[in-house]
């Protein structure tokens, strides 16, 4: 069989070392779908000049092109959106850079860690929103 190997691979113009060393070329998966990050938990929402409110619930979508939509629920029942794009993820952490909110100007960054079930175990913020400096403390219930 090697020797089959070896009369094709002159054939072909190929060295027998070309053969065995070239690597299998890689396949790169490029997701197609939305990515949801959800949690129940307790937080803090802070605007300048402002009293601070409570954050009852954060929720992270990431579409595939990297692209973030972000919430969180505030504990007078309010929701607060941003828009971003994701930096950095891995098995554990998100890093985001905020560039909206609906109708007005935000930037800052965003990192959240997660656990099993895409849950949100806890993410802070900060930046401004509007001109204003903001920030956000989150730590997702367990369950």
């Amino acid at each position: 069989m090697q020797t089959l190997g070896l009369i094709l691979s002159l054939l072909l113009g190929l060295t027998p070392r070309a053969i065995a060393n070239s690597p299998p070329a890689p396949v790169q998966e490029t997701p197609t779908a939305t990515t949801f990050y959800a949690q129940n938990g307790t937080g803090i929402f802070g605007l300048a000049g402002r009293p601070n409110i409570g954050v009852t619930f954060m929720s992270i979508a990431i579409e595939a092109d990297n692209k973030v939509d972000m919430s969180i629920r505030l504990a007078d029942g309010r929701l607060i959106s941003f828009g971003g794009t994701l930096i950095k993820g891995d098995a554990y952490t998100l890093d985001i850079r905020l560039s909206g909110s609906g109708m007005a100007d935000a930037s800052g960054g965003v990192t959240a860690r997660y656990g099993a079930n895409q849950r949100i175990l806890s993410a802070t913020a900060n930046g401004t929103l509007d001109g204003q400096t903001f920030f956000i403390t989150f730590r997702g219930n367990s369950q």
